[in-house]
């Protein structure tokens, strides 16, 4: 199944003067980075994605998805709400619209435990077997994995990579290595340079 490699990019999602997405500017800001890259994801935290409506997240995907295929690269979404039921929509439109794999985040604005943390991603690869999923624990959600969890998370089926956390200490990432690092098939995306210095070690 395919993995997670090499850069994957994203682009911070621009706006008009009328405040409608402006589609051309996101367009330039992903061709941009296509060069050297493995993929491109988003729109993620840092396009502020949580703020979109899905309108503008599906045009956003589309637009993510169309600088991909163009540059022949692979194009992984990244979407999340705040349960299983509101994120289904995400899912199955990425994967009409072309997705390669998803970046899936963990539930925000609610808080749970460990068990339904576990859950919400085993009945996500359920629902979608045959899609590569790249899971991400942010602690911006409001709740925290435990590394436990986190390796449970990491054995599903088809799940083939973890966002680790910039907020994560390195004891803390080291933890997730250990009990990760022999799962065939699995790699760790870094979403902050903190985080190489462990990967490294």
């Amino acid at each position: 199944m395919l993995l997670p490699e090499g850069l994957l990019p994203g682009a911070y999602t621009p706006f008009t003067s009328n405040n409608k997405l402006n589609e051309k500017v996101l367009q330039d800001q992903l061709q941009a980075v296509v060069k050297g890259s493995g993929g491109l994801h988003g729109p993620a935290g840092h396009s502020e994605f949580a703020s979109l409506t899905f309108d503008e997240w599906k045009v956003w995907t589309d637009v993510l998805i169309d600088v991909a295929m163009k540059a022949k690269i692979k194009a992984w979404p990244f979407f999340g709400t705040e349960s299983f039921e509101k994120t289904l929509p995400y899912a199955e439109y990425a994967l009409k619209a072309g997705a390669d794999g998803f970046f899936i985040i963990a539930p925000y604005f609610n808080l749970y435990g460990q068990e339904a943390g576990y859950l919400y991603y085993r009945d996500m690869v359920a629902a979608f077997p045959q899609t590569p999923i790249v899971f991400y624990p942010s602690i911006q959600t409001g709740n925290r994995f435990e590394p436990a969890t986190i390796a449970r998370i990491a054995a599903l089926p088809n799940v083939v990579g973890m966002k680790l956390n910039g907020e994560m200490t390195y004891d803390q990432v080291s933890k997730i290595i250990l009990l990760t690092k022999d799962m065939d098939g699995f790699n760790h995306v870094t979403g902050g340079l903190n985080v190489l210095y462990p990967l490294m070690s």
